[in-house]
């Protein structure tokens, strides 16, 4: 298998829940014009595979080398069609939060760590269909549901997360206890890494290039100015420089809503290495948005405590 090339250094680490169709994880990967040679690694296949003394969960490792993350969730209809009362209430449906990552604890301390090391984080949310025309093989689409990630704001709490094994969640609790912020501290880094990611979900092209794959990032490149904010409010730091390398006056010229510039963006999701780089090559780091809201205030509302301290050390207001 290794000699034919089909496995091999996966290039980015997939967060999945067991319970969730297969299909959905394959369309996913596959959007938006992907670079179908890309090896992944999919979380329910983290099981010790080498000599090692590590126990077989031990996925940290995995994620730390692998450039990119990817969390790939299916959007069931019930949570679709719920009301917002009932989001706020966290009122799910039991077999919805089976199948999806923002309910597993697992999958929270998996994004939970990608962020800690300002690892690239994609979210997918979205449904699979299997069609086939006249006389040809079968074929699979990806229907995004973009609008899905935005209930999952409110849905985000580590103590509330399920774990199929009852002990793996008193083990991950000790671990999360252990990092800066504990359980809040957790909350907040993801609820920041889905704001920054639902808006590029709708922008497979995005995705995939923050994963690396060249065509994708051809395209990004050919449509700079309208994703670079996206870029920077995603936290693919990767996708930023390339554009900025391209052309060092997207800074000054780029277009923004309501005053939030690529700077304001990053600060806002906590994506640090975003935010040194922005300013590496010459963000105003005075720039406020249309309510007055610095990027020091964004990151410290959000609880984005690095990026609080980078921002301070540099002289933000």
């Amino acid at each position: 298998m290794q000699k034919s090339g089909v496995v091999g250094r996966a290039t980015t680490f997939i967060s999945h829940c067991n319970k969730a169709e297969f299909g959905v994880l394959v369309a996913a990967l596959c959007d938006g014009g992907a670079d179908l040679t890309r090896r992944v690694w999919v979380d329910i296949f983290t099981v010790r595979q080498w000599p090692s003394s590590k126990n077989d969960l031990h996925f940290e490792v995995v994620i730390e080398q692998c450039p990119s993350f990817m969390v790939i969730s299916p959007s069931p209809w019930e949570v679709r069609n719920m009301e917002f009362n009932d989001v706020q209430n966290r009122r799910f449906p039991t077999a919805a939060k089976a199948q999806m990552p923002f309910f597993r604890i697992w999958c929270l301390y998996e994004i939970y760590y990608a962020a800690k090391f300002d690892k690239p984080v994609a979210m997918i949310c979205g449904s699979c269909e299997l069609w086939r025309e006249s006389g040809q093989q079968q074929n699979i689409s990806f229907k995004s549901e973009e609008g899905l990630l935005i209930k999952m704001l409110d849905a985000i709490d580590v103590e509330q997360a399920e774990a199929t094994v009852a002990s793996d969640k008193d083990m991950l609790f000790n671990k999360i206890l252990s990092y800066e912020g504990g359980m809040a501290g957790l909350n907040r880094k993801v609820r920041g890494v889905i704001e920054g990611a639902w808006r590029a979900c709708s922008h497979p092209e995005l995705v995939c290039a923050s994963c690396g794959d060249a065509a994708a990032m051809a395209v990004v490149r050919e449509r700079a100015e309208e994703y670079f904010s996206l870029a920077a409010e995603g936290g693919f730091p990767a996708v930023l420089q390339d554009l900025l390398l391209r052309d060092s006056n997207l800074i000054r010229n780029h277009k923004s809503v309501y005053g939030m510039t690529a700077f304001l963006l990053a600060a806002q999701g906590g994506h640090l290495t975003c935010l040194q780089l922005l300013v590496e090559k010459g963000t105003d780091i005075t720039v406020a948005n249309q309510g007055g809201v610095t990027a020091l205030k964004l990151a410290t509302r959000n609880g984005h405590v690095a990026c609080k301290e980078y921002l301070l050390s540099i002289g933000a207001q």
